[in-house]
């Protein structure tokens, strides 16, 4: 009976728009030009002063350009981080990275324009996106978010994407933390990383190295510090997708990283292979330039967030491996969250022949998940929910965190198809 009227009620399910005030620092000097159009995509070419942040010989404002669908919308907002090596002009003032969906925001990283104008007695700093100067990269990047967030297409409600690869894509996970540090409100607006072949852990892994000591200066590196902030919490509502290499020479891939995922209980999917500093390894069948590991899923700030952990499918290897592979959901029509309860459809799609060495997933895969931003099926601390997985398995569960439910021990057969995981108070039922 319950279970009916939940899905009649997703078919009229009507979702209620966030509302979000615009943060910026009005010290802080931000000048864009007119619109420039072309087929599909109109770029926004702005510049943002940078005064209290360059070298004391030199003056300069870096350039950021805002690269957008002429489609009316609405459009989520990607922050596209460059690598080190990325040409600094053609990076932030090109029309590349257009994206359908997306405005996507290209800022110049802190050694621009040249990465010897900023030598400090004699060393040059290497900030990886990180603390540079100051907040320098934090502030220009969050002004840039703000600037694309005024655009009326832009769906704030969504979230924000950060996005990179290398120096960009350590750069994505750092500013996930970094920036909420210097305005709470545009931390709180992340919804996704996508990291490629980043540092994970890197302020663990970068102490004492004298071009990042000095663009790092005084600061308090737990601000930047993956498991210190995954322990207090400031990570809980961002879903990372990081993929990379323990053969790297180029940076540190730690595969720990999704070890804090799973004690700390972050939404993270995970994949890594032998091949070093590319994305892919050729001959190894995993999706590593998948942003999801289903083609249903996706992540937005204004619903539930799915986190798995603990999966039985993971495969730890020291060479290659996977976090998460195989398990998914599907934000469709039977997402639902409402006053009389959960629906969440999941998935398990065993991977099979991935070759290196890398076992075939399981036929069966159990694991852990907890549904987190549960904002209109009453979750009171105290109270027990009611679960059922399909029609083989259910139970009841007491919710220890406002808006949060978790259950263990989840068992799912590899199918193409979804099953619904629903959830309902006891007290209805």
């Amino acid at each position: 009976m319950y279970k009916f009227a939940l899905l009649l009620l997703a078919c009229f399910l009507v979702k209620v728009p966030y509302t979000f005030a615009f943060s910026g620092d009005p010290n802080f000097e931000m000048d864009c030009e007119e619109p420039e159009y072309f087929s599909r995509f109109k770029k926004v070419q702005c510049e943002v002063s940078n005064k209290a942040y360059v070298p004391p010989t030199s003056s300069w404002s870096y350039p950021v350009a805002l690269i957008m669908p002429q489609s009316p919308g609405p459009h989520r907002i990607q922050l596209k981080m460059s690598g080190f090596n990325a040409r600094p002009y053609a990076f932030c003032t090109g029309l590349d990275f257009a994206k359908a969906g997306f405005i996507v925001v290209k800022p110049c990283a802190g050694h621009f324009p040249d990465w010897d104008m900023h030598k400090v007695n004699g060393v040059q700093p290497l900030g990886w996106w990180g603390w540079y100067r100051g907040n320098s990269n934090s502030m220009r990047i969050g002004l840039s978010l703000t600037r694309a967030g005024i655009e009326e297409s832009a769906d704030i409600a969504g979230g924000i994407h950060l996005e990179g690869a290398s120096y960009g894509g350590t750069g994505a996970i750092l500013q996930s933390m970094m920036l909420r540090q210097v305005d709470s409100w545009w931390g709180e607006l992340i919804a996704v990383v996508h990291a490629n072949v980043p540092h994970t852990l890197f302020v663990k892994n970068w102490q004492n190295y004298p071009p990042v000591d000095v663009a790092w200066e005084g600061y308090d590196r737990k601000g930047a510090d993956v498991e210190t902030q995954m322990a207090n919490g400031s990570l809980d509502d961002i879903y990372y997708r990081v993929n990379g290499s323990p053969a790297d020479v180029s940076v540190i891939f730690d595969t720990e990283f999704f070890e804090l995922c799973q004690r700390y209980t972050i939404a993270c999917f995970g994949t890594w292979h032998a091949a070093g500093h590319n994305p892919v390894e050729t001959g190894i069948n995993m999706p590593f330039n998948a942003l999801y590991a289903g083609p249903d899923m996706d992540v937005r700030l204004d619903e539930m967030l799915p986190i798995f952990t603990n999966s039985s499918a993971n495969h730890w290897g020291e060479e290659r491996g996977h976090y998460n592979l195989g398990l998914s959901w599907h934000q469709g029509d039977y997402f639902v969250d409402n006053t009389e309860g959960v629906i969440v459809p999941l998935r398990y799609k065993a991977h099979t022949n991935i070759g290196g060495g890398v076992p075939d997933q399981p036929n069966r895969a159990t694991f852990d998940l907890t549904i987190r931003r549960i904002h209109n099926f009453p979750t009171v601390v105290g109270s027990r929910v009611r679960w059922e997985l399909g029609n083989h398995a259910s139970g009841t569960v007491e919710v220890t965190k406002e808006g949060e439910v978790s259950i263990k021990n989840l068992t799912l057969a590899t199918s193409e198809d979804y099953t619904s995981l629903v959830l309902t108070s006891v007290s209805g039922g």
